[in-house]
Parts: structure tokens; sequence; C-alpha cells
């Protein structure tokens, strides 16, 4: 993400938590912390229907790029934000029988 700071931009990576089959929004999850400016600017000035310049995703963590027929997923703290968007899509999109 590209946070307009008081500073100036700041390019900030986040993991998507949101999922494709939602695609008319994009979601991350984040963590306050004090000691970080972008996480801090975002807590501070973002509002609902602002607005801030997104890039694309990057990596391959993913369920497309490891297809399997079955998943154990095992998280621990910010590990747990991508498998929310895993977890969002199995749940919108797999075939449950």
């Amino acid at each position: 993400l590209e946070l307009p700071t008081a500073d100036g931009p700041l390019m900030r990576t986040y993991t998507l938590s949101s999922s494709p089959s939602r695609p008319f929004s994009i979601a991350v999850t984040v963590k306050a912390q004090a000691g970080s400016i972008g996480t801090r600017w975002m807590f501070d000035n973002l509002k609902p229907g602002a607005h801030v310049k997104a890039y694309g995703p990057v990596g391959d963590f993913s369920l497309h790029s490891h297809p399997a027929a079955k998943y154990l997923f095992i998280s621990a703290g910010s590990g747990v934000t991508p498998m929310m968007s895993m977890l969002r899509w199995l749940n919108d999109c797999a075939p449950w029988t």
C-alpha cells in the first residue's frame, strides 16, 4: 500500500485477508503497533470510504499456486492473515457435498 503520510508517500506491504471470491473490496488485517509508522498512520487516519493506492500482490502463498484436494491450516500471529483469505475463498467457492 502507498500511504499518504505528512512526510510524503510511504510504501508498506501487508498480507491480503480478503478473498478473490469477493472482488469488490480488498481487506488487510493489521495490528496497531506504537513504533510502526505505516500501521499507526492507518489507525489514526483511515476512515470508511477512504482511498489509498494499492499495488498487486507478490509471492505464491495461495491456494491457486498450490492446488490440493485437502488442506491443513496451522498458523500463529500474523500468519493467520493469509489463512483468513484462503478460508474465505474455500467457504465461498468450494463445492460442499
